[in-house]
């Protein structure tokens, strides 16, 4: 199947019978390729069938809001129209972006063709794109949602009352955050038994426990905890940004929800472009930062956000602790060399970034 075969009243109701609806395929491309490129999707007429659907909705209705088209295209690709000065600029690849200043926008399908105005430094163009010459798609604005959707849901779930649902008896709050240092330490000294392992080489430890026990905050409320928020724990819909499904609970209990903040926000990309973990979200641009995930979830929240650097210190140091426990593992033969050392190196990450979060206090 090509662009060629693509008829609009067909694609709709084939895209409908997939549970897609029209508005939402523009959404549901720009998800798809915030994590695959078109050589490697899954099947590459899905992929085009998909962003016939997302340019033909767009050039009858526009784009919403903050939304927008980045489209990659080879310019030496057979068919590409565009203007000798930009064709000398841009002699194999260029990016465009449909966003406010744009106008005639058309998606031949018989043709597989895609038609746009723009400007180019102050100067209108007409450019002619098949749909074959296109390297990439994707809305920024999605990238950026998931991020929102991500703080969104972690409120929602820091606002339910584990009491009223049946999980009085599920975990033990009392405690809970004076437990945190001892419990963690031991489980770090606990680590001596594997065969090999010559103990932590990791920085700050005793400073970064002793910070955390005498800034410990005195008042809380418990809640339902999911123990391990991160990127990679969250399913979101397939029709936008939204986070449908939270998964692997094993270290979920009732305990300080600010402790997932801090967990979110200490593996989300930091300002620097540094990640604990690398997925296939965290590598692309347009993410939401940290700060934007923090003001979101303070915006639907009634908890006491004013220590939220000691949570986002206790995540790293908890985290640490547990993903060094691999590199033990590794050294008795248990688990695989690469993998702990891919871990502790990023135990020494969370804990290097511990550390600076308290000097910055």
């Amino acid at each position: 199947m090509n662009a060629q075969e693509f008829k609009t009243p067909d694609s709709v109701n084939r895209i409908q019978s997939l549970g897609f609806t029209v508005g939402g395929v523009a959404a549901v491309l720009a998800v798809v390729g915030a994590f695959v490129s078109p050589e490697k999707f899954y099947h590459a007429y899905l992929f085009s069938f998909l962003l016939v659907l997302a340019l033909t909705h767009a050039a009858a209705n526009g784009l919403p809001g903050e939304h927008h088209f980045y489209i990659t295209f080879r310019t030496d690709h057979p068919g590409v129209v565009i203007p000798p000065r930009l064709r000398a600029q841009y002699p194999q690849e260029m990016t465009i972006v449909l966003q406010h200043q744009f106008w005639d926008l058309k998606m031949d399908e018989e043709a597989g063709l895609i038609s746009v105005g723009l400007t180019f430094g102050g100067t209108p163009a007409s450019l002619v794109i098949p749909l074959e010459a296109l390297t990439a798609f994707a809305d920024p604005a999605v990238r950026f949602g998931m991020g929102l959707s991500m703080a969104d849901a972690l409120a929602k779930l820091g606002a339910v009352d584990h009491v009223a649902v049946g999980l009085a008896d599920f975990g033990k709050p009392e405690g809970f955050l004076e437990r945190q240092v001892p419990r963690w330490l031991s489980e770090l000294d606990s680590y001596s038994e594997y065969d090999g392992y010559p103990g932590p080489e990791i920085p700050g430890i005793e400073q970064v426990a002793g910070w955390l026990e005498a800034n410990r905050p005195t008042k809380w409320t418990p809640g339902i905890m999911h123990g391990d928020y991160h990127a990679a724990n969250v399913m979101f819909s397939r029709t936008g940004p939204e986070v449908v499904a939270i998964v692997d609970w094993e270290m979920c209990t009732i305990g300080d929800p600010l402790l997932d903040l801090g967990w979110l926000l200490a593996t989300w990309r930091q300002p620097d472009g540094t990640a604990v973990f690398s997925h296939a979200l965290g590598g692309q641009d347009g993410l939401a930062s940290i700060d934007d995930l923090f003001q979101r979830y303070a915006a639907n929240t009634t908890r006491d956000l004013s220590h939220i650097t000691w949570y986002t210190v206790l995540a790293c140091f908890k985290l640490g602790i547990v993903i060094e426990g691999t590199l033990a593992r590794a050294f008795a033969g248990k688990a695989e060399k690469a993998v702990g050392d891919q871990l502790h190196a990023a135990t020494v990450h969370l804990f290097e970034r511990a550390l600076g979060l308290i000097e910055a206090e």
